[in-house]
């Protein structure tokens, strides 16, 4: 029997999208590439962080949750600290 470590369960928690798309709990973000239509995620904070700094996400790139009432500038974020410096 596999177990989730972070919450103890033996079933993932899953929640619907305003878009009606399934997702995993505590995935929370998604990512919009400057210029481009595309919605990427979910992703967790961990994840977003990793995508930030391996440069696949940059300042003028857009995040998104649920909480959110409009797309977030990835340069105006919390998350800008982790944006690698050209």
């Amino acid at each position: 029997m596999s177990r989730k470590a972070s919450t103890g369960l033996t079933e993932p928690v899953w929640l619907i999208d305003e878009d009606g798309i399934m997702s995993e709990a505590g995935k929370f973000w998604y990512y919009n590439k400057a210029g481009d239509t595309e919605k990427y995620g979910p992703y967790t904070d961990d994840e977003l962080i990793r995508l930030i700094r391996q440069g696949i996400l940059t300042e003028n790139d857009y995040i998104w949750m649920m909480d959110l009432e409009d797309w977030l500038r990835l340069g105006n974020s919390i998350y800008s600290s982790y944006i690698i410096a050209e």
